[in-house]
C-alpha cells in the first residue's frame, strides 16, 4: 500500500500538483493542520535554527512550541458552553482546538446536544470518546439545521468509530478537515454539500456506499472545493460519490473493484491511479468530464478486458504506471 502512496506523490509531483496535507508517522495522522487548510509550498528549513539548536540555544520556533497552551478536555457540554463565551470572536482560518472526553458517540442524539453550545469555529478532537458509530444526524432537517454545524472546522473521530452513516456531516457550511483512521465505511451524503471540505482522510475505508436516488446523495457530492482524498484500501466507490467535485484532480485506488453510477460526473478529476485488478465501472462514471488520464500497473490486463464500461475511448487514455512506482 506504501508503494502506491509513493507512487501517487510521485505521480503528484510530475504533473506539477500537490497534496497539501501533513502526514505525522508517529501518529498515522493526514488531517492538515489548523494553519494549513489550503495548499503550501513546504518552507525552507532556517539556518539560523539549525545553528541554534546545534549550539544548544533555543530558537523562536521552539519557543513557541513549549509556550502553546494544552488543547481544552471537556466532558461536560455546559463547561464548554462557559469557555467558548469567554473567547474572543474567531474565525474558521484560526479555530479554537477542543477535545471531548468520554462521550458515546453511537447513542442517539449524544453529539448532536454538543453542537448546541458550539458559539465559536472549533476544531473538533473526538479521539476520547466511544462507540463504532454516530448516533444522530447532524442537523434536525435540511430546511431548519442545527446551527452548531456552521461552527465546525475540522473533525477527527476516534479509532472505535468505524461506520459514518447517511447524512451525518452533510451542509456543513465550514468544514474544512475530517479524518477517521478506523473508519470502513462511508454512507449517502456523510459529507455531501460541504462546501469548505478540502481534506478527507479515511486510510481504512473500504466503501463508499450510496443508497440513495438523488445525485446530491454522493458520500461527498457538491462538495466543490474537496482537493484531497486518502482512501486507499476503498474496493466500492458507490453512485455519485464524488459528483460536481470540482477541485478534486487526483485520485489513487489501488483496491478499487468497482465504480457506480455518475461518480466523477462534473468532477475536475484529472489523474486516476488504479491497482492491478480491473474495476467494473457502471454507467456515466465520467460523465461531463475530459476524460482522466488513468495510470495502471498492467496495461495489458485494461486493454485486453472485457468487463463493463471499458470503452476503446477509455482505453486510449489508459497509461503504464512506471516500474518503479509500482
Amino acid at each position: 500500500m506504501q508503494k502506491y502512496l509513493m507512487g501517487f506523490v510521485l505521480i503528484l509531483l510530475c504533473l506539477g500538483g500537490t497534496i497539501g496535507c501533513d502526514f505525522d508517522e508517529s501518529t498515522d495522522s493526514l488531517l492538515p493542520s489548523a494553519a494549513d487548510t489550503a495548499s503550501q509550498e513546504p518552507e525552507q528549513p532556517d539556518s539560523s535554527t539549525e545553528d541554534s539548536a546545534d549550539t544548544g540555544g533555543e530558537s523562536e520556533d521552539s519557543a513557541d512550541t513549549v509556550s502553546q497552551e494544552p488543547v481544552p478536555v471537556f466532558e461536560d457540554r455546559l463547561a464548554l458552553q462557559d469557555y467558548l463565551a469567554k473567547l474572543p470572536k474567531n474565525t474558521p482560518e484560526e479555530p479554537y482546538p477542543i477535545r471531548i472526553h468520554g462521550l458515546d458517540l453511537s447513542k442517539k442524539n449524544s453529539l448532536m446536544a454538543w453542537y448546541a453550545v458550539l458559539s465559536k469555529f472549533v476544531a473538533l478532537d473526538l479521539r476520547e470518546c466511544t462507540g463504532s458509530s454516530i448516533g444522530n444526524a447532524l442537523f434536525l432537517d435540511e430546511k431548519n439545521p442545527n446551527p452548531g454545524m456552521a461552527q465546525l472546522v475540522s473533525i477527527i473521530f476516534p479509532e472505535t468509530v468505524t461506520v459514518i452513516e447517511n447524512n451525518r456531516f452533510a451542509d456543513c457550511p465550514n468544514l474544512r478537515a475530517v479524518e477517521g483512521v478506523a473508519v470502513t465505511s462511508l454512507s449517502s451524503a456523510a459529507f455531501a454539500r460541504c462546501p469548505a471540505l478540502k481534506s478527507a482522510v479515511f486510510p481504512k475505508a473500504r466503501e463508499l456506499k450510496y443508497t440513495s436516488n438523488s445525485t446530491e446523495r454522493g458520500v461527498f457530492s457538491k462538495s466543490k472545493s474537496l482537493e484531497t482524498v486518502i482512501i486507499p484500501k476503498a474496493e466500492t466507490i458507490g453512485n455519485y460519490a464524488f459528483y460536481d467535485c470540482a477541485s478534486l484532480q487526483t485520485l489513487v485506488l489501488p483496491n478499487v473493484k468497482s465504480f457506480g453510477v455518475r461518480v466523477f460526473k462534473g468532477s475536475g478529476i484529472t489523474t486516476l491511479t488504479l491497482g492491478e485488478t480491473v474495476p467494473s465501472l457502471e454507467a456515466g462514471v465520467f460523465e461531463e468530464i475530459p476524460l482522466p488520464k488513468i495510470y495502471v500497473p498492467d496495461l495489458g490486463a485494461y486493454q485486453e478486458t472485457e468487463i463493463s464500461g471499458w470503452t476503446a475511448e477509455l482505453k486510449a487514455v489508459i497509461k503504464a504506471l512506471p516500474e518503479h512506482l509500482k
